[in-house]
């Protein structure tokens, strides 16, 4: 997930936008697609080094989804490392997650600087430490893809997804589901997005995000707490 300020109104394209708006919302669908909205590589099941396909999905589907069920909030920190192409050094940043069902989310990146994206229901809400954005998911494709993503995530119906085609390894330990993207648009920035489960609970702990660019963004998820109680205030957009 990008770690820039800019513009964040994704909203369809404009013959009288600027070029440097056109940048802002780029990164910004970047920022959002993530989101929740994070991890290995793109091509091949050989580069999923100690894991091995799910010979039966169904199964699977089914526990996912009655494991996820069980889920009415999280919260959990987070990490994140962005890996540029073009740069040896690579951007480190943390912050806070939250989720409450059906489809509210909050991610608050605290350091290196603050940033907020809050996404409930049909609306967004992007703040950075000089402005604030709110935009209506009406408005833009890319921000309802997002939003259906992160709440089959949190929802266990990730591998139903009519947004992106699916395949899902695993090993001792967790499932990879390796996401790609069937919109153009979307296509056109991720090659594809990784999700790894724990095992044991099924809870999301690693995502990562590859560019058509070579760029690389890991978020992992570290002392997730489940089913507390938590206030609208967190998701509020106005």
């Amino acid at each position: 997930m990008l770690m820039y300020k800019h513009s964040a109104n994704p909203s369809l394209a404009s013959n009288s936008r600027t070029k440097s708006e056109c940048i802002g919302q780029t990164r910004t669908q970047r920022l959002l697609f993530l989101v929740f909205c994070s991890l290995v590589s793109t091509a091949s099941f050989g580069q999923y080094a100690g894991y091995r396909p799910v010979a039966d999905l169904e199964p699977l589907k089914k526990r996912f989804l009655a494991e996820a069920e069980k889920i009415t909030s999280i919260k959990s920190h987070f990490n994140q490392v962005k890996s540029l192409s073009l740069l040896a050094e690579k951007m480190n940043s943390e912050g806070l997650f939250w989720f409450k069902r059906t489809d509210k989310i909050r991610l608050e990146y605290t350091k290196p600087f603050r940033y907020l994206v809050i996404l409930n229901q049909a609306e967004a809400l992007i703040r950075d430490e000089q402005k604030e954005n709110k935009i209506p998911a009406q408005a833009s494709r890319a921000l309802r893809q997002v939003n259906h993503l992160l709440a089959d995530v949190m929802q266990g119906k990730i591998m139903t997804n009519s947004d992106f085609t699916s395949k899902v390894f695993e090993n001792d330990k967790s499932y990879l589901i390796e996401l790609t993207p069937k919109s153009k648009a979307l296509a056109s920035i991720y090659l594809n997005i990784n999700i790894f489960v724990d095992r044991k609970d099924f809870s999301v702990s690693d995502m990562e995000m590859m560019e058509r660019n070579g760029d690389r963004t890991l978020m992992k998820f570290v002392e997730k707490e489940f089913n507390a109680e938590l206030s609208e205030e967190l998701f509020s957009i106005h």
